[in-house]
């Protein structure tokens, strides 16, 4: 026993600085008692890729020791480091795990090099110039330089990395064929969602993903959890970014949302192209925060006044402002915002008084994505949660008596523009019955509100088409159902 211990500290010792070649491997797993720690011990020290290591793990003496061995080096297998982005919780005790945490160190050095280069600006979470998010060691937050701290060899390290990369100008999506095979497999198979999203994470880098493919990928998932590892697996796959609210509308709850905007960067995954009837909650200790809060002001400025609603701002000793007299226009500037307390905004913007010129500069600039299409080719979206229940009774109600939505909006105004008394009166020209009672003619007019972001009195054709985004969403949420179906039951 006092031997193997010796044996053991010297495989240690090797561990940390030395590489070897699979033969070399195979000699020190010779010796049947120790051959699994010697595996779960040096494989991280195996050159040769993907071949080599899946070769050394076939030296485990029986199959039962593969599956142990594999499971204690699983974290190492299926980490990637040509899409290194999620969550990671390592000992680093572990040779593998702590070979994992080194190799993330290094890929953000060489990252910040990269953002450097390109004179990208800082959108990290402390302003310190790192793809490191929610770093924690020994269970508490650390707040440090990257590139200056020593990573330590003992405990626990819990982080996000969000890699710079984004897909290349000659990115192509998966063909249908091949995506419909994908998801046949994912429903098909019986292994547990975390070994899926493993296998996914080994393949990742050769994927790229639409908008609505991204959607369909999230539906093969029922935790909210795996759900949210696929979306920041994936994220910086997408090819049409500006899309993107057709698989953000997925989510139905607000704090998962949060959560996953956490875990990318507030400034990194804001809603550029589309944020309309969004609402943030932004953490002002926080740099990419601070920025997000910007890009609001930004887009209020360039666009209209009014566009944020229900803003707030809640100090650090818990006081709230209901910024009743408006938001400071001098919070524009990073500089003049507070460094602490609570931001809370909805966004919301009329279709006729979007600036998508000032969208797509900050898209590239601060998202460092590449938008190389023209306004009218953007999906424009909107998610059923977005609308109250009435605004939907309105358009189910619709739909059950026009072929097309957008046809309908002649049926209801008269002089370009719909106003409210059009509204109420076409409404019981055409016996719409859905709102009957007492509180029927408020209902009524919470609805035409919706319809009018711009709150000037009268609902304009583009404001009309946020029903027909509606019924997009309605329709697609059912086919996506049947799609369910017939994946789980061929």
């Amino acid at each position: 026993a006092g031997r193997n211990a010796e044996l053991l500290a010297i495989l240690d010792a090797l561990g940390m600085d030395f590489s070897l070649t699979y033969p070399q491997l195979r000699e020190l797993a010779r010796n049947r008692e120790l051959a699994n720690e010697v595996i779960c011990r040096m494989l991280h020290c195996v050159t040769g890729g993907p071949v080599a290591r899946y070769l050394s793990m076939l030296l485990a003496p029986t199959i039962g020791h593969y599956e142990q061995n594999y499971a204690r080096v699983q974290s190492l297998i299926t980490f990637n480091t040509l899409n290194p982005n999620g969550h990671y919780c390592l000992d680093l005790m572990s040779p593998g795990q702590y070979v994992i945490a080194d190799q993330l160190m290094l890929l953000d050095r060489w990252e910040v090099e990269i953002d450097e280069s390109l004179k990208r600006p800082d959108v990290s979470q402390w302003g310190m110039r790192t793809h490191v998010r929610n770093l924690e060691h020994q269970g508490r937050a650390l707040r440090v330089k990257i590139n200056e701290w020593r990573l330590p060899t003992f405990d626990t390290l819990e982080l996000d990395y969000v890699s710079g990369k984004r897909p290349p100008d000659d990115a192509h999506p998966l063909d249908h064929k091949t995506f419909s095979r994908l998801l046949h497999t994912l429903h098909q198979s019986s292994v547990e969602e975390a070994t899926k999203i493993d296998m996914l994470r080994r393949i990742s880098h050769w994927i790229y993903l639409k908008s609505s493919q991204m959607r369909e990928l999230l539906g093969a998932f029922d935790s909210d959890g795996r759900r949210d590892d696929i979306f920041v697996l994936f994220y910086f796959r997408i090819v049409d970014m500006q899309n993107e609210k057709i698989f953000r509308s997925r989510f139905d709850d607000h704090y998962e949302l949060e959560k996953l905007w956490d875990r990318l960067g507030w400034a990194t995954s804001f809603p550029f192209v589309q944020p309309e009837r969004t609402s943030f909650r932004l953490d002002l200790q926080y740099h990419d925060c601070r920025l997000a809060t910007t890009f609001i002001i930004q887009l209020m400025n360039r666009e209209q006044q009014t566009n944020v609603r229900n803003a707030s701002f809640v100090d650090a000793q818990g006081q709230v402002d209901p910024l009743t007299l408006g938001i400071p226009r001098l919070w524009e500037n990073l500089d003049r915002l507070p460094t602490s307390g609570v931001f809370r905004a909805t966004y919301i913007c009329a279709p006729e008084d979007r600036n998508f010129t000032a969208r797509k500069s900050m898209m590239e600039k601060f998202g460092w994505w590449k938008l190389m299409v023209p306004e009218k080719s953007v999906v424009w979206w909107t998610g059923l949660t977005e609308a109250p229940i009435d605004v939907q009774i309105f358009m189910q109600w619709l739909i059950s008596r026009f072929a097309d939505i957008n046809e309908t909006f002649t049926r209801f105004q008269h002089g370009g523009k719909i106003t409210l008394r059009e509204f109420e009166d076409t409404l019981a020209e055409l016996n719409c019955d859905r709102f009957r009672g007492v509180d029927g003619p408020s209902r009524v007019q919470a609805v035409f509100r919706f319809l009018d972001p711009s709150g000037e009195g009268g609902v304009s054709q583009f404001e009309w088409q946020v029903l027909e985004q509606l019924y997009q969403e309605m329709t697609l949420s059912l086919e996506e159902f049947v799609w369910f179906l017939a994946y789980v039951y061929n």
